[in-house]
């Protein structure tokens, strides 16, 4: 979810007509740069934890199935409203 704002800005020319501002494009670069120092230094020792039948349990269980048919649903309509010829849609999907 770190990455949500240099999507937006890295697709915002392209989707709504918008050129990011210098603001926008620092942000995102620091942005970038944050997600991977974090996942460069970040705490690694409890991934001895997580086996991958476990993995496969959580990943099979009715509830994650349910929230990704859920985000797919969602993720499939902000893709038809960005690319939407109604500029209204196309600010909501964004």
């Amino acid at each position: 979810s770190g990455l949500t704002l240099v999507w937006v800005v890295l697709f915002s020319k392209r989707t709504t007509g918008e050129e990011p501002t210098r603001t926008q494009v620092v942000a995102a670069c620091t942005i970038i740069l944050g997600e991977i120092v974090v996942t460069l230094c970040g705490d690694h020792e409890d991934d001895e934890l997580l086996n991958i039948d476990l993995f496969n349990d959580i990943y099979r269980s009715s509830g994650m199935v349910w929230y990704f048919t859920c985000f797919a649903a969602f993720y499939a309509l902000v893709i038809l409203g960005t690319y939407s010829q109604d500029k209204f849609l196309q600010r909501v999907a964004w």
